[in-house]
């Protein structure tokens, strides 16, 4: 798969990501509590699923992509990682293609 290709998958979920993460915030401020229950259950288990077909599809065996967007918020973190005994910031979506192995 080439670069083009990985990027917009990554981009799809990113953008997924960011519209879920929206909802709920607005689910937030209408309700005045952080909505649990059926609803977000099923909104997040709906992301995920797409996180895990995508993650499939660019041969992510290391999670690297759950990695950007729960713990490195996006590349909004510019979280370091190791790889290969280097560091590297994480800031973008190139950042992240460039650590993901190759899909064999």
């Amino acid at each position: 798969m080439n670069k083009k290709d990985k990027k917009r998958i990554i981009e799809s979920v990113v953008e997924q990501h960011k519209e879920v993460e929206s909802l709920y915030d607005d689910m937030e401020k209408i309700l005045g509590i952080i909505p649990e229950g059926r609803f977000s259950t099923t909104m997040f288990c709906l992301f995920d699923k797409h996180l895990d077909f995508a993650a499939e599809l660019l041969g992510d065996e290391e999670e690297w992509l759950a990695w950007y967007i729960w713990d490195n918020n996006c590349g909004a973190d510019k979280g370091l990682v190791k790889v290969n005994g280097k560091e590297k910031r994480i800031k973008n979506i190139d950042d992240l293609i460039s650590i993901m192995p190759e899909k064999d």
